[in-house]
């Protein structure tokens, strides 16, 4: 999809010289950071889920896992 929007975006693209990807596992790239940010951005409750978290009367030892488990996504046909 992106190449229909490229021209509208062009001014907001990064220049390549600033992209550096040697040595970057496959799940660190930037893409897949950005996407899982956009991801939490459009589900709208993020906020939300976090602050119940926060104040959940939950032992220490399991806030870690519960916190992973909140910001987990759903797959769909783009991540694998």
């Amino acid at each position: 999809m992106w190449w229909r929007e490229r021209d509208e975006w062009r001014e907001m693209v990064l220049p390549r010289s600033l992209w550096r990807f040697h040595g970057l596992r496959p799940a660190n790239q930037p893409q897949r950071r950005v996407a899982l940010a956009d991801y939490w951005l459009a589900s709208g409750d993020l906020p939300e889920r976090l602050e119940r978290w926060l104040n959940a009367d939950e032992p220490t030892k399991t806030k870690p896992a519960a916190l992973l488990k909140l910001l987990q996504v759903e797959r769909d046909e783009f991540r694998y």
